[in-house]
């Protein structure tokens, strides 16, 4: 995180918020999810048992 955005406060306020799923709206997961879906299936093949 500091390499990327820098000094930007204590880890206790980072840890505190990616430790409460509550603090994440609906919007965040469902873009999380699906890319961390697109990540472990990149060609969006659905497998054998796709209906």
């Amino acid at each position: 995180m500091a390499d990327r955005f820098g000094d930007i406060g204590s880890c206790s306020g980072y840890n505190r918020y990616m430790g409460n799923p509550s603090l994440f709206t609906q919007l965040e997961i469902e873009a999380t999810t699906n890319f961390i879906q697109s990540l472990i299936n990149p060609k969006g093949d659905q497998g054998d048992d796709a209906e």
